[in-house]
């Protein structure tokens, strides 16, 4: 009867002990897929995230462009504008001064003709 009673409690402790061994083994797969999910969540928050930043990123790139554009377009009609005012200044002077220098010969051809009275 003691061996009887020996062997049972043998048994108990073969049973606790495999019993154990799979809870353990559960709660590691349990953890491991655990891990892997949240591993999978964060690589996708990273993947969105880094796709939000490119997006800005080509976004604030083209407002950029845009905004080069708009300038470099209003700087030239400004140039171009400029350019014409300096060409009529420069017409308007030159007149000026070619109508100055006709004025100047025709006093000097006045002046000669007096002094050859």
């Amino acid at each position: 009867m003691k061996r009887f009673t020996l062997l049972l409690h043998i048994l108990v402790i073969l049973i606790s002990l495999s019993s154990c061994r799979d809870t353990a083994k559960d709660k590691t797969d349990t953890a491991i897929e655990s891990m892997e999910r949240e591993a999978n969540k964060t690589l996708e928050e990273s993947e969105k995230y880094s796709k939000k930043a490119s997006e800005q990123a080509i976004k604030k790139t083209q407002e950029a462009k845009e905004k080069f554009q708009a300038t470099k377009s209003e700087l030239e009609e400004k140039v171009e504008e400029k350019t014409e005012e300096a060409k009529l200044k420069f017409q308007q002077v030159k007149t000026t001064s070619e109508k100055e220098s006709l004025q100047a010969k025709q006093k000097i051809n006045r002046s000669n003709k007096e002094i050859e009275k």
